[in-house]
């Protein structure tokens, strides 16, 4: 950028940062006496078009089933709570307890939510590692319940 007598700063700053962007504009003092919104970013943008068509298909891997979530599709509170605990072992002894019921996509779920999230793989790698996480800790928690 060259340097013209006259100009502050932060016209230099303001006159900069145009520059950057791609926009012309012009200053004066503190002000900014002219702009042409064509010449901006977004009115400049390269449009794609694809020469093949392109196909997409949603999968149900990702969704949980229609029990599992509430009519504005967040997971019901048990889950909820589930992931927010962030407890491993928690989550280790409700799952053992909705299998035992029968009831697997929930018992799925909160064995999921057992190694889902950074805090929560945390705790059940240090109880893996010591060999805390077994059938015998799982019923004492259970009892505990």
């Amino acid at each position: 950028m060259i340097y013209q007598r006259g100009l502050n700063w932060r016209s230099i700053v303001l006159s900069s940062s145009f520059l950057l962007l791609g926009l012309t504009a012009k200053a004066s003092g503190n002000q900014l006496i002219d702009f042409d919104p064509r010449d901006s970013i977004p009115n400049n943008r390269y449009h794609i078009n694809p020469t093949v068509e392109e196909h997409c298909e949603e999968s149900n891997a990702f969704l949980p089933p229609r029990r599992l979530t509430t009519r504005d599709g967040r997971l019901i509170s048990l889950l909820r709570r589930s992931a927010l605990a962030a407890d491993a072992m928690e989550s280790l002894a409700q799952s053992a307890y909705y299998f035992a019921l029968g009831d697997n996509e929930l018992g799925r779920a909160l064995a999921d939510l057992a190694v889902t999230g950074k805090k929560s793989f945390n705790r059940f790698e240090r109880l893996h590692t010591a060999g805390l996480i077994n059938e015998q800790s799982l019923l004492q928690k259970l009892r505990r319940s």
